[in-house]
Order: C-alpha cells, then sequence, then structure tokens
C-alpha cells in the first residue's frame, strides 16, 4: 500500500507560492512595461502617453492604454478597468491613429486573447497577461 507523501518533502512543495509575492512581481513587471511609455497624472489620475510610445506599433501603442488602466485600477484610483472600443478611438484618433488602424489593432489584441471582453462592448486586461504582454515588448525591442 502507498503511503502518503509527507507535504514538508514533497516534490509539490515547490509549486506554492505566496500570493502576494506573485501579485507583487506582476505589479513591478507592469510598471516596467509601462514607465518607458506612459505617465499616470498625480492630479487627475488618467494616462498620459510619452512620444515613445509613438515609436511602437500601433496595436503596442493601444496597448499602452489598456496597461495604464490595470495600472490605475490596482492603485485604487479607478473601480472599472475596462475600455469600450469608442473611448480607445477617442484617445487614440487625436493623436493621429487612424480608425481603422484602432479597430483592426482591436482585433488583433483580442484575437490573440492579450485583451479579453469583460462585459457587453468593453474590454480589459489582467495581470494574467502581463508576462504575455513583457514578451511582445521585448520581441518589438529586439526587431
Amino acid at each position: 500500500m502507498d503511503e502518503p507523501v509527507n507535504a514538508k518533502t514533497s516534490p509539490l512543495e515547490e509549486l506554492l507560492e505566496d500570493e502576494a509575492q506573485a501579485s507583487s512581481r506582476s505589479e513591478i513587471t507592469l510598471a516596467q512595461l509601462l514607465k518607458p511609455y506612459t505617465y499616470i497624472g498625480k492630479n487627475t489620475k488618467s494616462i498620459h502617453l510619452r512620444e515613445t510610445a509613438f515609436e511602437l506599433p500601433a496595436r503596442l501603442t493601444i496597448l499602452l492604454l489598456f496597461l495604464g488602466r490595470l495600472a490605475v485600477e490596482k492603485l485604487g484610483h479607478r473601480k472599472d478597468k475596462s475600455v469600450s472600443q469608442s473611448e480607445v478611438i477617442d484617445f487614440f484618433a487625436p493623436q493621429g491613429i487612424p480608425e481603422g488602424t484602432i479597430k483592426s489593432s482591436l482585433k488583433k489584441l483580442r484575437d490573440n486573447r492579450l485583451i479579453i471582453e469583460s462585459s457587453q462592448g468593453r474590454y480589459s486586461t489582467g495581470f494574467d497577461k502581463v508576462a504575455r504582454i513583457q514578451s511582445e515588448y521585448k520581441k518589438h525591442e529586439q526587431s
């Protein structure tokens, strides 16, 4: 008869991770992703893009808005991190990104599951996607 594996000596022990530490690592990664391209206004708590953001492909520039909303929500300055397509268009069209480019970029981000539909017509990203998103930015930097 098999004896139960002692939890202290089990190889599965390596899977145990403190959730607060995991969350902290995701926050560090998110801050590292955002800092070169954007900042959050101290007074308004709104997201502002730096000039470097516009050196990125449109889909990565648009993704900054979703990442910024995630950061603002995590900081406790907003209850909802989701963004509608029209809000994305209103944010980026005045900055010179054509509406068609915005719509096709949103579709690619959804198809690649970097953003998800969080409610009817609203989209967001989460900490569970930060590592994958980071790899997208690294791919761009290497090209």
